[in-house]
């Protein structure tokens, strides 16, 4: 398993999804999405929390390049 700095600094994404995040960066509200798309009660910490993402969009790429989509 890699460590975060690793994961992080191996990302590469398309330009337009990354202008995309940064005009979403205004309205994310922490305590609001991330408890949404983590389904926990209690937020964890940002590394974790960025672990966790990291492992969910691998799982939903592993599915879109499957073509299950579900």
């Amino acid at each position: 398993m890699l460590d975060l700095q690793t994961r992080l600094s191996s990302l590469k994404r398309p330009q337009l999804l990354a202008r995309a995040a940064r005009y979403g960066v205004d309205d994310y509200r922490r305590s609001t999405h991330l408890r949404r798309l983590l389904h926990c009660e209690a937020l964890p910490k940002s590394g974790a929390a960025i672990m966790q993402l990291l492992d969910k969009e691998s799982e939903i790429n592993e599915m879109r390049l499957a073509k299950s989509g579900n």
